[in-house]
């Protein structure tokens, strides 16, 4: 077992050569960095959900989509305040 302790210490003396970031820290900011990679995800697709409904052509103005977009958003708030339509 005595060189298993040897072994053990020349490990953690080459990880800390290798890696002078404290663990703990280490963890924090790979647990941030996961967090704001799922927060960016979920942003994104809910994103890509609300823009599925606008018409194909990109960059036209069209009165019928701003009507439509006026006649969903009024549906939306009177469902809301317990309007029956």
């Amino acid at each position: 077992m005595g060189s298993g302790t040897g072994r053990k210490a020349l490990f953690v003396n080459l990880y800390h050569f290798l890696m002078p970031i404290p663990p703990d820290l280490l963890h924090t900011l790979a647990l941030a960095a996961t967090v704001i990679i799922h927060y960016t995800i979920v942003v994104l697709l809910i994103r890509s959900m609300l823009n599925a409904d606008r018409p194909s052509a990109v960059g036209k103005d069209d009165d019928s989509y701003a009507a439509m977009f006026n006649s969903k958003t009024d549906s939306a708030l009177k469902t809301i305040a317990g309007e029956q339509h």
